[in-house]
């Protein structure tokens, strides 16, 4: 049997390790996605405003954990870079299980007043700064783990982990709307917030074993005075613009797995747990797609898949909240499955393989958080809110939510088309090719030691 050294890739245990992270972290955002569209607005605000106002403001807090993800990735991403992918992988793993677990223990407006939306969103601001990082690093981790010509492949499963979190949750999720009104609104909104702890003792024990990755090993070696955030925003700006604006396509997901189910269940009063069932097949798909398109992108490029996937998606958004609107239940399974479990996916499988091979070694975390965080702070925020306010009081209109859907699958498409494919490159020659000329004479002139010098 052969014994593992620090610098030994590890693919399997790197990608296991990640995906069970990612699973908890949209575990998190579906289960508080779910809940804003379908029960906060009820507990935690005036019942003297309109359905709409009330709807709007859940999904503003929503909106709040994305607000503070930029400074979150500013704190967690140089941290990534200067102490390990693994060590940022586990704070975050406490950080927001932690604070999951602690939303569902308040109390609602009817228990403290004003004091109950003050409090959520408080919690949810700590959760967003957690958040921030765990993507990136468990990225990195994989990527840096990953064989050459599988990159994509394997990151394409910390993805996949959003699936899974979006399967589980809203899975369990639905035997408690078919609950009595009273029960749902007292407890039974609770529970789903308190299993978040099962997937924290799992994922830890999972990630305590995990080795660092021998990318991150080699550049430690060296050692260099220059912050890994300065690097980046210093000589890496245009791919940190480029990744925010691509990851506007996230403003798609969250319309469908928020905004599309307050608007059939608010504005149309359909079914919910019958609705519910749209994102759990999208889900499904997902789970079992994503890794399919990841292996795609190793074949004909990140780019390509990418972009298929992100016009893809807006396109389908138009004809599934027209669905909605006409209350055919099989046009929406069809089209709601088609539009996240099959584009958004392939969208989903690219992307984590496409933003960190932007970035040389040394600063691939930083990079990879900024630009995302920045980009999912934008689509997370306003995306739903925006959605909502175009559906008017009575959360009826489509028309423009449709747009705006179309409007963010284009600014991430044409993003990405600015964008260089790196699928046949290996990480040694990404390393090298990322960096200009002006930024090696910058870290060799920053340089304190390295094994050469020692």
């Amino acid at each position: 049997m052969t014994v593992s050294t620090p610098h030994q890739k590890t693919p399997a245990k790197a990608t296991i390790a990640s995906w069970v992270g990612t699973t908890l972290e949209y575990y998190d955002f579906a289960v508080y996605a779910t809940a804003s569209a379908l029960v906060f607005n009820v507990i935690f605000f005036p019942p003297a405003l309109p359905d709409g106002v009330r709807l709007m403001l859940s999904l503003a807090t929503l909106g709040v954990g994305y607000l503070v993800r930029p400074l979150g990735a500013f704190i967690l991403g140089p941290i990534g870079d200067r102490l390990g992918r693994k060590f940022v992988m586990l704070l975050t793993l406490f950080g927001i299980g932690a604070c999951t677990f602690l939303i569902g223990c308040l109390p609602t407006f009817h228990d403290i007043g004003i004091w109950a939306p003050i409090l959520l969103v408080l919690i949810r601001m700590i959760q967003g700064l957690s958040v921030s990082g765990e993507q990136a690093a468990a990225i990195t981790m994989t990527l840096e783990h990953s064989p050459e010509k599988r990159r994509a492949f394997t990151t394409s499963f910390v993805t996949s982990g959003s699936a899974a979190g979006g399967l589980l949750s809203t899975a369990i999720f639905i035997p408690f709307v078919t609950l009595p009104q009273d029960q749902l609104m007292s407890w039974g909104w609770r529970v789903p917030f308190w299993l978040s702890a099962v997937v924290v003792i799992v994922a830890y024990i999972i990630r305590r074993t995990l080795e660092e990755p021998p990318a991150f090993l080699e550049t430690q070696a060296v050692e260099v005075s220059l912050s890994p955030l300065k690097q980046a925003l210093q000589f890496h700006w245009g791919s940190i613009i480029r990744i925010a604006l691509c990851a506007m396509v996230a403003g798609i997901s969250y319309m469908f797995a928020t905004f599309s189910i307050g608007f059939a269940t608010t504005g149309y009063k359909l079914d919910r747990p019958t609705m519910l069932w749209v994102p759990v097949l999208a889900s499904l798909l997902a789970l079992v797609y994503t890794p399919v398109a990841g292996l795609l992108a190793d074949k004909i490029g990140r780019r390509t898949v990418f972009v298929i996937g992100a016009f893809g998606a807006a396109i389908t958004t138009v004809p599934y909240l027209w669905a909605i609107t006409q209350g055919n239940w099989p046009l929406i399974f069809i089209l709601g499955v088609l539009c996240n479990g099959l584009f958004y996916s392939t969208a989903n499988a690219a992307w984590p393989s496409f933003f960190a091979e932007m970035f040389p070694n040394r600063v691939r975390v930083s990079g990879l958080a900024v630009g995302t965080q920045i980009g999912f702070a934008l689509s997370g925020a306003i995306a739903p809110v925006i959605a909502t306010a175009l559906a008017g009081p009575a959360v009826t209109q489509w028309t423009g939510p449709a747009m705006f859907a179309v409007a963010l699958g284009v600014v991430a498409g044409a993003a990405a088309l600015t964008g260089k494919e790196t699928s046949k490159l290996t990480l040694d020659e990404i390393n090298e090719t990322k960096q200009s000329d002006r930024e090696k004479a910058a870290v060799a002139a920053a340089t304190v030691s390295s094994p050469a010098t020692a």
